[in-house]
């Protein structure tokens, strides 16, 4: 039969100390279901339909990197009622949860002892577990990340779950699409539609340039043209790899051209002036994101999944390298112009380790991605 275990929460959203303990469990248990409770107490900011698609997003996006294959050990549901009436329904032999700090795991042991009498009024025994959701992730909740979202702290919030999941977290919020009006959007569906489906380039990394001109504003002032600008940050990835045709879908003048030219990074010219130059620093800011720069790495390569690694490791390394030489921020701190070159420097080194001697065991996945 097997052990199977039961993990539950409300997962709103699924975040990366959910996806630890799920981890964790799938290295001790041989299959396990992610069971989203109801929980009549609060309302859920995401759809259980979204929910559900976000941990099975996080699953394969793990999948995928490392060459692992998790996600197919994994039953994703919904319950109402009691956790130990769902867990034995659905043939649990243990029942996991997690915790962050001490405090939270004196909560969990009174839990489990509370699961344990309802289990023996039963008649029944399901064995409950629990795991610490590890180093470095002891402040991560999902509260905190709808917080970070609620202020449009959208790059804060993006450290807390998986790219996939921020992705899906951002596209529905009152924030981000109040910047998509303020863009000039007359039908946001079409363009919600194309960038939703990119691993990199999507609808995340123009949160993260949102973001960035929040900050620009909050600290040094203000753009010159607002909606020319916003619309830049929404349609200059647009059509993939060409500038020219996602200048033409943006609607712009023909005056505003140098918005996309900006981020045109391999190909600059010419010295940027106005708000060229903070489009050009938003697009690049990414590199100098220490905490993000990992899956920054992970998300490039599966966007190019059809490109054989060899190839894409050719085409990688000249695209660095030739970013390295030219590298400047023209508005933002210069501290991050270094973070940014160092980055850039660690990642040459790491795919030109990995020409030499293959992927290392937890990038397997990116092989054949």
């Amino acid at each position: 039969m097997g052990t199977k275990f039961f993990y539950a929460g409300s997962f709103d959203p699924f975040t990366c100390g959910h996806l630890s303990i799920v981890l964790q469990a799938l290295n001790v248990f041989d299959k396990g279901i992610i069971a989203i409770g109801k929980n009549d107490s609060k309302e859920p900011w995401y759809s259980l339909n979204l929910r559900k698609q976000m941990i099975a997003e996080s699953l394969k996006y793990y999948d995928r990197v490392t060459g692992r294959n998790f996600s197919s050990r994994v039953e994703i549901t919904s319950y109402e009622g009691l956790t130990v009436d769902a867990a034995y329904r659905l043939g649990a032999t243990h029942m996991v949860r997690g915790y962050r700090n001490r405090d939270e795991k004196r909560k969990e042991n009174l839990l489990s002892d509370v699961n344990n009498k309802l289990l023996s009024i039963r008649g029944i025994s399901i064995i409950q577990e629990s795991f610490s959701a590890g180093r470095g992730l002891e402040g991560v909740s999902s509260s905190l990340t709808k917080s970070l979202l609620e202020q449009a702290e959208f790059i804060a919030a993006a450290a807390y779950v998986l790219p996939p999941v921020f992705n899906l977290c951002v596209g529905g919020l009152s924030n981000f699409n109040q910047q998509m009006v303020e863009a000039g959007f007359s039908n946001n569906v079409q363009w919600l539609a194309t960038m939703s489906k990119r691993e990199y380039h999507n609808i995340g990394h123009v949160a993260y340039m949102l973001n960035w001109l929040k900050i620009y504003r909050s600290l040094y002032g203000k753009e010159e043209d607002t909606q020319s600008l916003l619309r830049a940050i929404f349609y200059h990835d647009y059509v993939k790899d060409d500038i020219q045709k996602s200048f033409e879908e943006s609607g712009l003048p023909e005056e505003k051209f140098g918005l996309f030219e900006a981020t045109d990074h391999l190909n600059l010219k010419r010295e940027l002036k106005g708000d060229e130059r903070l489009i050009h620093d938003f697009d690049l800011a990414i590199l100098a994101n220490d905490e993000l720069y990992y899956h920054y790495k992970c998300c490039v390569r599966l966007e190019y999944a059809d490109v054989p690694l060899s190839a894409y490791i050719e085409g990688r390394l000249e695209v660095l390298r030739k970013l390295y030489r030219n590298f400047r921020f023209y508005v933002l701190n210069p501290v991050l112009e270094r973070k940014a070159k160092e980055n850039i420097s660690r990642e040459i080194a790491f795919w030109e380790k990995v020409k030499k001697h293959g992927l290392p065991t937890h990038y397997a996945g990116l092989e054949n991605c």
